[in-house]
């Protein structure tokens, strides 16, 4: 598959959920990116929605994750193997290790030979990419009256935001993603975007080689750049020597046509971005409704990059 970058440039806070209003994260999972191109693809008609779905069905389409870029630095998750430098040296080395999430495109090499400063990488991306805020709002009801309650936020520092790797097998498939990201990037992602927030630029982002040969190239061991999980076929013998970590993922159903009142998507269990493997699968695209009146759909279908 050919492969594009999309950067997204937030100049104004995000909300990206982890657990109600006083929780938030900074950078975006691929199924929250791809329910969002669904929402947008729906507006524009359905023929736009069913190119969508079927295109990530058939494997025409795939998305990482929104992970960090900070000035011409792209950042992908730490992979989920076991290194010598977690096992030897003093405890500030291991911790730096610990707390490191993200490690540039062009450092994957050293870290995973040992060799990268984790302290200093993990200090720079902290002073970087940008700052956590919280900010007091009142509700007003009739039978209430004014209520407080607090939103927490994430505020990009400047040349710092979120990037997406879209994975296209033919040029209309670029365009159709392209042309939703777009749509999506004026109605805001995220929660509160009726107040603003999550709002972004688009811009295409010029593919540094360290990560085009790890994308394309032939390893003996692949990390995900999304979240995902395999079908039930996949399963025989993916799970042999790999480090995964599980993130659950549930939340509301947003839309008007679904049911009459709100309705939560079935909860699953996906393997989170930077999970490791000997054997890449092509994951699933799942139908998390329960009951309503169209499916809903749970993006579960990695981007692949080589790791060892």
């Amino acid at each position: 598959m050919k492969s594009q970058l999309f950067r997204l440039d937030f100049h104004h806070s995000v909300h990206f959920g982890d657990g109600g209003l006083m929780k938030a994260k900074p950078t975006l999972y691929a199924d929250t990116i791809f329910s969002a191109m669904c929402i947008e693809a729906l507006k524009m008609g359905q023929v736009y929605f069913d190119r969508l779905v079927q295109g990530v069905r058939i494997d025409q389409l795939r998305l990482s994750d929104g992970l960090p870029y900070i000035d011409g630095l792209y950042y992908v998750p730490k992979p989920l193997i076991r290194l010598e430098l977690e096992q030897q040296g003093d405890s500030s080395v291991k911790k730096a290790v610990k707390k490191l999430e993200y490690i540039p495109i062009q450092h994957l090499e050293e870290y995973i030979k040992g060799n990268l400063d984790v302290k200093e990488q993990s200090d720079y991306f902290q002073d970087s990419f940008g700052v956590y805020c919280f900010t007091e709002k009142t509700s007003v009801s009739e039978t209430e009256g004014s209520m407080p309650y607090g939103v927490a936020s994430f505020r990009y520092k400047e040349n710092s935001g979120l990037y997406i790797c879209v994975q296209y097998e033919a040029e209309e498939d670029l365009e159709l993603a392209e042309e939703l990201l777009l749509e999506v990037s004026l109605a805001g992602i995220g929660g509160k975007k009726s107040s603003g927030y999550g709002r972004f630029e688009l811009r295409r982002g010029k593919m540094p080689a360290a990560f085009e040969q790890r994308l394309n190239g032939i390893y003996q061991k692949y990390m995900t750049l999304s979240i995902g999980i395999p079908e039930a076929a996949e399963m025989s013998g993916t799970l042999e020597d790999a480090g995964y970590r599980l993130v659950r993922r549930g939340g509301f159903i947003d839309s008007l046509t679904y049911a009459s009142t709100f309705r939560k998507k079935r909860e699953v269990y996906l393997m989170a971005s930077g999970s490791v493997f000997s054997k890449r699968f092509s994951g699933e695209l799942m139908d998390v409704s329960s009951g309503g009146a169209h499916p809903v759909y749970r993006y579960g279908k990695p981007v692949w990059l080589g790791v060892i």
